[in-house]
């Protein structure tokens, strides 16, 4: 009986509803965002929260010590850091096969410019 009960256990917190948000890539947005996700959790604390951070575009100020400082004190919000990935632009035959592209992997064979 204990073993079904924590097999269950198990199921429900695996089925966790999560709210992914993902703000520009300033400090200032991240921590609104933050802020945000903090604000959803008081009011349904079932939820979890995954903030997605892409690295800063340019310094306005370094996320390097705040996104630590967020996982270690409200483990409800998960920070995952999306990679870069560098396109050469010109390969493409249109804006439309560059955003297939950035959002699939795919390459489409023919794309109308």
């Amino acid at each position: 009986m204990q073993e079904s009960l924590q097999g269950k256990k198990e199921l429900e917190e695996s089925c966790m509803e999560t709210i992914v948000l993902y703000p520009s890539s300033e400090i200032g947005h991240l921590i609104s965002m933050v802020a945000l996700g903090k604000f959803i959790l008081h009011h349904h604390p079932s939820l979890s929260i995954t903030i997605l951070t892409v690295p800063p575009s340019f310094n306005t100020g370094s996320t390097a010590a705040y996104i630590p400082h967020i996982s270690a004190t409200v483990p409800s919000i998960t920070l995952h850091q999306l990679s870069v990935i560098s396109l050469e632009l010109d390969s493409f035959p249109s804006n439309a096969a560059v955003t297939l592209k950035s959002s699939t992997g795919a390459t489409p064979t023919s794309v109308a410019r």
